[in-house]
């Protein structure tokens, strides 16, 4: 019911019963796992972190391999949002590992899907769609809704992302659809994400409405990670929209706030981008310049070419409106080389940033 914080009080005070009783091993994994999701869906990643690697523990000791799977892909996730992604692939491939005999089910699915969101973030679109259609495939097999929605979503941002665009967004509009059909409103919230941004280049008001409903729904479950992406998508309405830069500097700074919150290392540079383009199209250049940098600082230790382009090719032209060609030429380069390395074009990653 999303009441997380009643749901992590009752699994609490289950915990303790279970300690009475003498911590049978299956029933406490089962009680910590849960507790951690609850944290998870709180915001807590570090409470959430700790009761999940107990967890890890126990069901080693039971082999209890789905269940040591479905572990991974959650700590996997866990790193991914602290912007470690070596632990992050580890953990997916770890969760694969065990499922060897059992390659055919909704958790291994599910694991191919976030190999393939990751793949997609750090700019392999082929892999990603490799990735997110082997889930596809298994998932239309086993009628599971939510890999059905999720690689879907991880298809169509790859798609737009490679100059097909009006394919792109039907496959996300899809993913919606089955998100809200099956109630899978965490789910519903990262379409919602996506389709603010893949319309923004065609129908701003349709974004901005997207926008609003899914900040709503994401507000209504508590989901504090996909608050800051609708924040950071609204920042970036906003001010193309109706050019209300007042509203767009407040939901980039709530963004930020809640990435400060969560640790959410891995979205943090996009709303201090979108406020460093604010100060930029206000002739504020050292205020941008403050922000261009500490994105570019977090962008580079991630590598994610959705979050390098903008940082270089935005601080090449503070540079040039500063009269310092050498910086300018410097970023220039930089940017220019995140687009040969990925085969991008600069109007794909200007056009269509910040996908999740």
């Amino acid at each position: 019911m999303y009441a997380n914080q009643d749901a992590a009080g009752w699994y609490r005070r289950a915990l303790q019963i279970v300690e009475q009783q003498g911590n049978p091993p299956a029933l406490r994994a089962q009680v910590l796992e849960k507790l951690a999701d609850a944290h998870s869906a709180l915001g807590e990643p570090e409470a959430a972190h700790e009761s999940w690697e107990a967890a890890l523990l126990l069901y080693g000791t039971l082999q209890e391999k789905e269940r040591l799977a479905a572990l991974h892909r959650k700590i996997g996730l866990h790193w991914w949002s602290q912007g470690d992604r070596e632990k992050a692939l580890a953990h997916f491939h770890a969760g694969l590992a065990l499922l060897t005999d059992k390659a055919e089910s909704v958790e291994a699915a599910l694991l191919y899907q976030e190999l393939g969101r990751l793949h997609f973030r750090i700019g392999d679109d082929q892999q990603a769609i490799v990735w997110a259609q082997k889930a596809l495939e298994l998932g239309q097999q086993l009628s599971a809704p939510e890999v059905l929605s999720q690689a879907s979503n991880t298809i169509g941002v790859s798609l737009a992302r490679r100059g097909e665009l009006e394919e792109g967004i039907a496959k996300v509009e899809l993913s919606l659809q089955i998100a809200l059909q099956h109630d899978l409103l965490p789910v519903a919230c990262r379409a919602y994400t996506n389709l603010g941004m893949l319309l923004a280049a065609l129908d701003r008001e349709r974004a901005l409405a997207y926008c609003h409903e899914g900040l709503a729904v994401a507000k209504k479950i508590g989901d504090l990670s996909q608050q800051s992406w609708l924040y950071a998508s609204m920042a970036s309405s906003f001010c193309s929209l109706v050019g209300d830069c007042t509203q767009g500097i407040e939901a980039a700074e709530a963004s930020i706030s809640l990435d400060q919150q969560l640790g959410q290392r891995n979205h943090l540079p996009v709303p201090l981008i979108l406020l460093a383009q604010i100060y930029q199209c206000q002739d504020q250049l050292e205020e941008s310049k403050r922000y261009y940098v500490e994105a570019c600082a977090i962008a580079e230790e991630l590598g994610e070419p959705q979050l390098l382009f903008p940082c270089y090719d935005g601080l090449a032209t503070l540079y040039l409106a500063l009269g310092d060609i050498a910086k300018t030429e410097e970023y220039l380069a930089k940017s220019q080389e995140v687009c040969q390395r990925t085969g991008y074009t600069s109007d794909a990653l200007i056009m269509l940033p910040f996908l999740c």
